[in-house]
């Protein structure tokens, strides 16, 4: 009986890791850091939607109370100054990160140099 009657199976190629030691697209602490602050933004922007889902409801049934139109108004202009801070804040780090080290994304995704050979 011939021993190659189904030909030579090679073994796959091994697995390689791309994902770092905690997770996510870059690897290390930096990485890590990175992970939690687009959490912290995406939770953030979860909370607007919710808040003007709230607040949309209490202006349906202000039925023209002053009051609580004006306290709309209120939480309706701190909701987009939050939002406008929550996301123009990595657009000014990669403004900087662009003007200062030719890349924008040095300060939202550092790079951490080893001295050592």
């Amino acid at each position: 009986m011939d021993p190659d009657i189904f030909g030579q199976i090679e073994a796959p190629p091994p697995v390689v890791n791309t994902y770092g030691p905690l997770g996510g697209t870059n690897p290390g602490l930096t990485g890590f850091l990175s992970d939690i602050v687009f959490l912290i933004t995406l939770i953030g922007g979860l909370w607007f939607l919710v808040s003007l889902v709230i607040n949309g409801l209490t202006l349906i049934t202000a039925d023209g109370d002053s009051k609580k139109l004006s306290e709309f108004g209120t939480k309706l202009s701190m909701m987009v100054i939050g939002l406008i801070l929550m996301v123009g804040a990595p657009l000014i780090a990669v403004l900087i990160g662009y003007m200062v080290f030719g890349d924008g994304m040095s300060l939202l995704r550092p790079t951490i140099v080893s001295i050592r050979q």
